[in-house]
């Protein structure tokens, strides 16, 4: 006779963790909470934490995980269930030991295989309706047995919808507040760039004007005369993060800019980004991975919202910023906008004046002087 999936998770029968949530940077900082509850809530236990090795930066130095799996980003458009389950039981073979508990945060038929290949006594996730068809096998069929399966909430903003499914797992999120953690090694090392391009080692304007998604981006004429009215404004030291995806549209962005004093284009890895967002004293975004690692660290955010909605990936507190123009109908049409409508509906006027307030209210005492 088989036995029935059991319905609640026994935190005394729970010794070793996985918890999946493959990516993007937003998305991992999203669930930091979630592994801040997990390692309250279970002390003791080896927390294992599976990510796409190009964003394992984001949790490397969490000091509640014991271990992290890196596994690849999946660029075929369909794989074989065969296939990505023999990768997920290689790269889980590696780990110490047997798991008691898998929790799925990505929710994706991806991430259900590899919660398969775990083969834990309790298995437990969000389901959702994105990325299905990453992975050729029947979702159903893969979450039969799971002791909690919760759908997606889309009318939530992200971090309290993995709250709610730690807390039908039996590990409430006291504090939804994400947090991130670098090395010395790497703040020594972006110490050293800020030198060398003659910029102050904290306090300065922090510009992240690229997504990896193109109808979030706001068009670069727009951030050049952004950046060019703050300079003749404030004399702002100015900082410009470019992603190893965006290098091309830097480079445009920065012929506009003409070699303007006191701006610097810094093209640095995942980990010295996260340092660099630390040292700022206000962050001017669009709705990207760097925005909720700023909000992270307590930095003052301003953050352009196009084709997504502010209610379920603003950046986490209070204090922050949103600009958003035209609002569209799901927080999903960032998939369907290849015009761009949403982020082009921002004008520059309008950005310039919530920098502005921002700078008067938060950050007075700093080198910036007003002309």
């Amino acid at each position: 006779m088989i036995a029935e999936p059991e319905k609640t998770v026994n935190p005394n029968n729970v010794k070793r963790v996985l918890l999946i949530r493959f990516g993007g940077v937003g998305d991992i900082v999203h669930v930091t909470p979630c592994i801040r509850a997990i390692r309250e809530g279970l002390r003791g236990v080896l927390l294992t934490v599976v990510v796409e090795g190009r964003f394992s930066d984001v949790v490397k130095y969490s000091p509640h995980i014991d271990n992290i799996i890196e596994c690849d980003h999946l660029p075929e458009r369909s794989v074989p269930f065969s296939t990505e389950f023999a990768r997920a039981h290689e790269l889980l073979g590696r780990s110490p030991g047997q798991f008691d508990l898998a929790i799925d945060l990505q929710g994706t038929v991806r991430s259900a295989v590899w919660m398969e290949a775990t083969g834990a006594r309790y298995r437990c996730g969000r389901v959702s309706t994105l990325g299905e068809g990453e992975v050729t096998a029947a979702p159903g069929e893969l979450r039969r047995g799971w002791t909690v399966s919760v759908p997606e909430n889309l009318r939530k903003h992200a971090i309290l919808e993995y709250a709610d499914l730690l807390e039908a797992i039996g590990f409430p999120v006291g504090n939804p507040a994400p947090e991130v953690f670098v090395s010395k090694e790497t703040e020594e090392r972006v110490a050293a760039a800020l030198r060398e391009r003659d910029l102050p080692p904290s306090d300065f304007l922090m510009v992240n004007p690229f997504s990896r998604v193109e109808s979030k981006d706001w068009p670069i004429e727009r951030w050049a005369e952004l950046i060019v009215r703050l300079h003749e404004r404030y004399r702002p030291p100015t900082v410009v993060h470019v992603g190893p995806s965006a290098y091309d549209r830097g480079a445009e962005l920065f012929a506009h800019l003409r070699n303007l004093p006191g701006v610097a284009q810094l093209r640095l890895g995942l980990a010295e980004t996260m340092c660099l967002l630390r040292r700022a004293a206000l962050a001017v975004t669009v709705d990207t991975g760097p925005m909720h690692i700023a909000a992270a660290w307590g930095v003052k955010v301003v953050a352009l919202f196009g084709p997504s909605l502010p209610e379920r990936t603003a950046p986490w507190g209070s204090r922050h910023v949103i600009i958003q123009a035209k609002k569209p109908a799901d927080c999903r049409a960032w998939l369907r906008d290849h015009s761009g409508e949403f982020i082009r509906a921002i004008g520059v006027d309008e950005v310039l004046g919530a920098v502005s307030k921002a700078w008067e209210e938060e950050l007075t005492g700093t080198d910036w002087k007003t002309e």
